[in-house]
């Protein structure tokens, strides 16, 4: 719990998406969920709330770019 993920599939509340993470020198790819509402598209990150059984309940990160430009720069 509190790792963070990149995800590799849409996750959201209704249908299982999956997600990659790193975990002891290993990267796992692991089916996940989200309890929010809507979709965590395809390439967003993900942080780790809850593990129920195999499965992780996730919840949609935002970050920075490092080139320090926000992501809606256009304004």
């Amino acid at each position: 719990i509190g790792l963070e993920a990149q995800v590799m599939l849409p996750v959201s509340s209704t249908a299982p998406g999956k997600v990659r993470l790193q975990l002891d020198g290993r990267t796992l790819d692991r089916i996940a969920f989200t309890e929010a509402e809507g979709v965590i598209p395809r390439g967003d990150r993900a942080m780790v709330i809850a593990v129920r059984g195999d499965r992780l309940i996730v919840t949609h990160t935002t970050q920075e770019p490092t080139d320090g430009k926000s992501r809606d720069s256009g304004s």
